[in-house]
């Protein structure tokens, strides 16, 4: 499902690639893909506009995969999506959790340099 999804997200069919990683994530909810099923997800839905869709499917994810070993990737897309979203206070504050949560980490190194980059607009 996942493959799929990808596959229709590379083909500008976000509709159909929301549809496949919803069902990858509704059969396996605890599944070893769910974050990259929910990044994914959460991907086509701000590809398509929208983006409270995104924030919601990445903060469920974030909610119910806190130990994934991926999940990092979770809170960067997130960050992100709040950037998009306009709500620089809010990404700077997930970047934060970021770079004290994943230090050592590439996810925490692009988190301080968001950072950085948002204080100084």
């Amino acid at each position: 499902m996942i493959r799929l999804g990808n596959l229709q997200f590379d083909g500008n069919k976000y509709d159909e690639s929301i549809k496949a990683y919803g069902e990858y994530l509704a059969t396996y909810p605890s599944g070893r893909f769910r974050v990259m099923a929910a990044v994914g997800k959460a991907y086509a839905e701000e590809a398509k506009g929208d983006l409270p869709a995104a924030e919601k499917t990445l903060t469920h994810l974030l909610e119910t995969a806190k130990d994934d070993p991926l999940i990092g990737e979770a809170y960067s897309s997130l960050a992100h999506m709040y950037e998009v979203m306009k709500k620089p206070d809010d990404a700077v504050r997930v970047y934060g959790q970021i770079a004290e949560r994943f230090p050592q980490t590439h996810w925490a190194q692009n988190a301080l340099q968001r950072m950085s980059a948002l204080k100084s607009k």
